[in-house]
């Protein structure tokens, strides 16, 4: 079990495994109609208390760097609403936050200049919350 191995460090490096490089990135690619060079794809993983901090993964706002999570924590439906974890977005022209909650095989793409940051799981969940990210660069 790969999960095992991204919760004893902070990230896992997936770069050279296939499976993300090469095969995720395809549909990725399919589902965005957009073709991409991977600058960097790695799982991570927290615990109750590891809150992320506003952050923005490239200062590039040219709009042709991206991310993508896609979230791979197994929850049981019925304590969605009760996990928290949330990926929450401050953007400059809206007077609210917008929050997406980490539901298993969520993908959410957005410009890498977005101001986000990531909340752990609350502390009535044993699950660690995990995530694959992809930090993606638009070719032509």
């Amino acid at each position: 079990d790969w999960s095992s191995d991204v919760c004893s460090s902070d990230l896992m490096d997936l770069f050279e495994e296939s499976y993300f490089s090469h095969f995720l990135k395809n549909i990725i690619e399919l589902c965005f109609y957009k073709k991409f060079k991977i600058n960097r794809v790695y799982a991570n993983c927290q615990s109750y208390g590891q809150n992320g901090s506003y952050h923005i993964d490239s200062d590039n706002v040219n709009n042709n760097e991206f991310t993508f999570c896609i979230y791979l924590s197994k929850l049981q439906k019925n304590i969605y609403d009760e996990v928290d974890g949330h990926l929450i977005f401050k953007l400059p022209d809206l007077k609210f936050n917008l929050c997406y909650e980490p539901l298993f095989n969520r993908g959410i793409f957005f410009p890498s200049h977005y101001l986000h940051k990531s909340q752990s799981f609350n502390r009535y969940i044993n699950e660690q919350r995990i995530c694959v990210a992809f930090k993606l660069q638009q070719i032509n």
